[in-house]
């Protein structure tokens, strides 16, 4: 009888198990046009196989961050078969944004052909960055 109380227990753990990894998926699938990086080698691999590349830099304990990434999120979605869209914490990778130098959050930085094309520095619209990206798209 103990066993069988196990095996139930297991159908219902799994079950419920089931149920969390669906709800993440869905939770992914709204945040799957922007692909998060943690090392300065992931972002110029990204950088250097994609034509234009559009990465925003933020920490999370900065309230502008926190009201702009929504906005990136928004291009990203909008415009994500046309350019690749990244998101970096930079206390994960502090080394890219030295590379960059990047001194203040948030930072956008468009990257055209493997090089900087634009840095956005603060928030800007979603218009604003739509218009910085297509630039960077449009350019020869």
């Amino acid at each position: 009888m103990v066993v069988l109380a196990l095996v139930e227990r297991d159908e219902e753990l799994e079950e419920i198990l089931s149920r969390v990894a669906k709800r993440m998926a869905r939770r992914l699938a709204k945040r799957e046009d922007v692909v998060v990086v943690r090392s300065l080698d992931e972002l110029h691999k990204l950088v250097r196989s994609n034509d234009v590349v559009v990465l925003l830099i933020t920490t999370p304990i900065c309230p502008a961050c926190r009201i702009y990434k929504p906005v990136f999120f928004e291009v990203a979605r909008k415009l994500g078969g046309k350019a690749v869209f990244v998101h970096l914490n930079a206390y994960d990778a502090p080394e890219v944004a030295d590379t960059l130098e990047v001194y203040a959050v948030p930072t956008t930085v468009i990257f055209k052909d493997g090089r900087v094309f634009n840095k956005i520095l603060g928030i800007v619209s979603p218009e604003d960055l739509e218009e910085a990206v297509m630039e960077a798209l449009d350019s020869g």
